[in-house]
C-alpha cells in the first residue's frame, strides 16, 4: 500500500520541527552569549552572592530637614541654616531655618550636615563588572546598582550596553524590585571599522562571543553607513548616541572626521545628543568641530595645550574626564592598587585581592592589546593633571563620570575618587559639585540636579561641608531617589 499524501508529509514535518527546535536552542545560546559580552563582563566566573548594601523605605508624606546647609546646584556655594521640606517625592520649599514644620512631618536634624542634589555619574556602563578578567567571580547588576546609591549617585548616563536590558533594569528599579539610580542610556557605541572596543574585546571576551559582538557593534565607513547606524540606534529608544574616535589601543582603527560629522548630523536630526569618546587633543578637536555635545573622556594620551582647551571652551562642550579610571588602571598596571574605604565597604574581598600586587600587574606585562593599552597609560600619566588644569583655566564645563564598572573602577566609590582627583587637579570643590549635579542634568534637559521647589527630591545628606572639603561628599547619611529613603546597611 502506498502512503497517502498526508502520511507522506509526516517525516518532513518532524524534521522541520526538530530543525526549528535546534535553531531555537542555538538562538538562545547566541543571545545569552551576546548579552554577556555586550555587558562588558570581563570576568567570566559566576556572579557573587553579596549581602545588600542599602535598605530602602517609602518616603514619609512630609520630610523636614531642619537647619541644614544646602548646596542647591545653582551656584558653587552652600547656603547655611536652611529648612527644606519634601512632600510627595518633591522639594516643597527651601527657606531660612526657624519655620515650623508641618504637622506630622518627620524631622531630620541638619546641624553640621549638607543637603545636595543626588550625584549624577555621567559615564557608566552599569552592567559591567569591576572584577578583572582573571578573577574567579564577577559582580551582579543588582550589586552595581546598590553600589551607586551607596555612594550617593542617584542617576547615571550609560554610555554603552543593551538598551533593552537597561530599560528592564530601569523598570525594576521604578517598581521597587531593585534599588538603584535613574538610568539614561544609549545602546551599542558607534565606532570605526576595527575600532574600540573591538580590538580589546577580542582579548577580554572569548570566541565566539567576541566575533558576535564584532558583528553587532556599528562600524560605519562612510556617511551613508553612519546614517544607518544612527537610525538603528534610535530604534532602541535611546536617550542619546555614543561615538568613538579614540585609537584604543593605538593599533585600533580610528573614525574619520567626515564619518563622525555624519553621525552627529544624523543624531541631531533625530533630537539626540552625541557623546564622543576621545583620547588625544586631536580627537577632542575633531569631535567638537564635528558638533559633538559631550566629550566622554578627557585627553589622556598626550598633552592638551591652553589654545586647544580654549577652543573646546569656546564651543561650550562639556567634558567628562574619567580621571579616576585612568589613575586606577595605571596603579593596577604598576602593582600599586590600594582600595579606598568606599571600595572596601562595597566590594567583596576576593575582587579587591585580584587587583592587588602582582595579580594586577600581570595584565600590563602580558603583551597584546591590554599590554599596549597599559603601557600607553603609564607613558602618558604625567600629562593628566596638567590637562585638567588647562581645561579648568579655559573654562571648559567639567562633568563627573567614572566609566564604571571596569576592573578596579567600582560603582559609587570611583565617583568619589573622581571628585577628589579633580579637586587635586585644581578644580574648586564647588565647581566639581556643580559638574556632579546641575551641569550634568542640563546636558539632557533633566529636571533633577537641583534642590529647588517643585523638583524631584533626589537628594543626598552628608556630614560636613563638601564645598570646603570634597571628601565630605562621601560621608553619606541618607539618599532619596525614586520616592524612597535609602540608607547604608553598613
Amino acid at each position: 500500500m502506498t502512503d497517502s499524501p498526508v502520511d507522506a508529509t509526516l517525516p518532513s514535518k518532524k524534521k522541520r520541527r526538530r530543525a526549528r527546535a535546534a535553531l531555537g536552542v542555538l538562538g538562545a545560546i547566541v543571545l545569552s552569549a551576546v548579552t554577556i559580552g555586550v555587558r562588558l563582563r570581563v570576568a567570566v566566573g559566576p556572579e557573587l552572592a553579596t549581602p545588600p548594601l542599602v535598605s530602602a523605605t517609602p518616603l514619609p508624606a512630609a520630610l523636614f530637614f531642619r537647619d541644614v546647609s544646602v548646596f542647591t546646584g545653582t551656584e558653587p556655594t552652600a547656603r547655611p541654616h536652611c529648612d527644606v521640606l519634601v512632600r510627595s517625592g518633591r522639594v516643597a520649599s527651601v527657606a531660612p531655618t526657624g519655620g515650623a514644620p508641618p504637622a506630622g512631618a518627620e524631622i531630620v536634624d541638619g546641624a553640621g550636615r549638607t543637603l545636595l542634589p543626588g550625584f549624577i555619574d555621567a559615564h557608566t556602563h552599569v552592567s559591567g563588572s569591576g572584577a578583572p578578567p582573571w578573577a574567579a567571580s564577577r559582580l551582579s547588576d543588582a550589586h552595581n546598582l546598590e553600589s551607586y546609591v551607596y555612594g550617593g549617585v542617584t542617576a547615571t548616563f550609560v554610555l554603552g550596553g543593551l538598551a533593552g536590558e537597561l530599560a528592564s533594569l530601569e523598570k525594576d528599579m521604578a517598581s521597587g524590585k531593585l534599588v538603584g539610580p535613574r538610568l539614561w542610556y544609549t545602546h551599542l557605541p558607534i565606532t570605526a571599522p576595527g575600532g574600540h572596543p573591538l580590538v580589546v574585546g577580542k582579548e577580554l571576551v572569548p570566541w565566539p562571543i567576541s566575533a558576535i559582538l564584532g558583528g553587532m557593534i556599528p562600524q560605519p565607513a562612510d556617511a551613508a553607513a553612519a546614517e544607518a547606524a544612527v537610525a538603528a540606534t534610535e530604534k532602541q529608544s535611546v536617550h542619546f548616541v555614543k561615538a568613538i574616535v579614540d585609537k584604543l589601543p593605538p593599533s585600533a582603527g580610528e573614525m574619520r572626521e567626515d564619518v563622525l560629522r555624519a553621525i552627529v548630523e544624523a543624531a541631531h536630526r533625530r533630537n539626540k545628543k552625541v557623546f564622543v569618546h576621545i583620547g588625544t587633543a586631536d580627537d577632542a578637536l575633531a569631535a567638537v568641530r564635528a558638533g559633538a555635545d559631550v566629550l566622554a573622556h578627557g585627553v589622556y594620551r598626550g598633552a592638551l595645550s591652553p589654545e586647544q582647551a580654549q577652543e573646546i571652551a569656546r564651543r561650550k562642550v562639556p567634558l567628562i574626564f574619567t580621571l579616576a579610571g585612568w589613575v586606577r588602571t595605571a596603579q593596577i598596571a604598576r602593582g600599586a592598587y590600594a582600595p579606598t574605604p568606599l571600595d572596601e565597604a562595597t566590594v567583596p574581598r576576593e575582587i579587591l585581592d585580584a587587583l592587588a600586587g602582582d595579580a594586577g600587574k600581570r595584565f600590563a606585562q602580558g603583551g597584546g592589546p591590554l599590554g599596549e593599552f597599559a603601557a600607553g597609560l603609564l607613558e602618558n600619566e604625567r600629562f593628566w593633571m596638567s590637562n585638567v588644569r588647562a581645561l579648568r583655566d579655559a573654562g571648559v564645563p567639567l562633568l563627573v563620570g567614572t566609566d564604571s564598572p571596569l576592573p578596579g573602577i567600582f560603582p559609587g566609590s570611583a565617583y568619589h575618587e573622581e571628585m577628589r582627583l579633580l579637586v587635586q587637579g585644581g578644580v574648586p570643590p564647588g565647581e566639581v559639585l556643580l559638574g556632579a549635579t546641575s551641569r550634568a542634568a542640563d546636558v539632557l534637559g533633566l529636571d533633577i540636579g537641583r534642590v529647588e521647589p517643585g523638583r524631584p527630591a533626589d537628594v543626598v545628606l552628608v556630614r560636613g561641608d563638601p564645598v570646603a572639603d570634597i571628601r565630605a561628599a562621601a560621608a553619606i547619611e541618607m539618599v532619596i531617589v525614586r520616592g524612597r529613603v535609602v540608607k547604608r546597611a553598613r
